[in-house]
């Protein structure tokens, strides 16, 4: 770990907390379904801020760090892992995407991640149960970038800490309604504000014609790690031809297919 990153202590500016007291009361109003804004004041932080991201990207592993074009399919090289550190200081004209995943290596960036869900660890607990398995990444890219459509299994956060992103989220619902909700919600994020992205929603983003950082932050709960254990046991039931109902939305439980769906991991029917 660099000495410049190591001496930052992951603290947030000024040690006030990082969502005020509206954006907690929509997150606890929301959450874990609804995708919302809030507002956050990690932009500000040095741990965030171009340099401290270099080096960063310097210590992680490789396999901790991609590069990617800045936009999907193009024919254009972007700049490899070799030279990531000049590639995220001139991201402005790098043409390129840069993800620095599992940040949580760096004890100073778990530290900050900690602090982050701290705030709404009890709002999470209460909900979904306690958090499990959080983890960090910060996406780092040159003007106009543009990602793949993406749905984790796994609650999400983005930050948005430099530049603009536009971002749009499809709300997640049970199967029998999806025909009835099909409509994307688009969002345009600015330094300072925050957008909370459900499990299993299809997201994407989309860079303005500046360079953009961002945080995400994720993390499983004991509700969303019951979904993807009981949609793994439909799809090993589905390759024995059998079709069973899709796992229903929160508040739903499916403590026995969750159980089916570890015992065929267990076997080795499923990754």
């Amino acid at each position: 770990m660099s000495h410049y990153v190591g001496q930052l202590h992951g603290r947030s500016v000024g040690s006030q907390q990082i969502f005020n007291a509206r954006s907690r009361s929509w997150f606890e109003a929301s959450y874990p379904e609804g995708p919302h804004k809030l507002e956050h004041n990690l932009h500000a932080h040095p741990l965030l801020e171009l340099e401290a991201l270099a080096q960063l990207a310097q210590t992680l592993p490789a396999e901790s760090v991609q590069v990617s074009p800045a936009t999907p399919g193009h024919a254009r090289r972007a700049g490899s892992t070799a030279n990531i550190a000049e590639t995220v200081r001139m991201i402005a004209d790098a043409e390129s995407w840069v993800a620095l995943r599992n940040i949580e290596q760096d004890a100073s960036y778990a530290a900050l991640l900690q602090e982050l869900l701290g705030e709404l660890s009890e709002v999470i607990a209460a909900a979904t149960g306690r958090i499990v398995t959080p983890t960090g990444a910060i996406f780092i890219a040159s003007p106009d970038a543009v990602t793949r459509d993406f749905a984790d299994s796994h609650h999400a956060m983005l930050l948005q800490l430099h530049g603009a992103m536009a971002l749009e989220v499809t709300p997640p619902v049970d199967a029998e309604r999806r025909g009835d909700a099909a409509e994307r919600f688009a969002f345009t994020m600015q330094p300072g504000e925050a957008m909370f992205v459900p499990a299993l929603a299809p997201h994407r983003a989309a860079n303005g014609h500046g360079a953009s950082v961002a945080l995400a932050i994720a993390w499983q709960s004991a509700w969303s790690i019951e979904q993807g254990d009981a949609r793994a046991f439909n799809a090993v039931m589905r390759k024995l031809g059998l079709t069973l109902r899709t796992p229903r939305r929160w508040p739903a439980r499916h403590r026995v297919k969750a159980l089916g769906g570890r015992m065929a991991r267990a076997l080795g029917l499923t990754a």
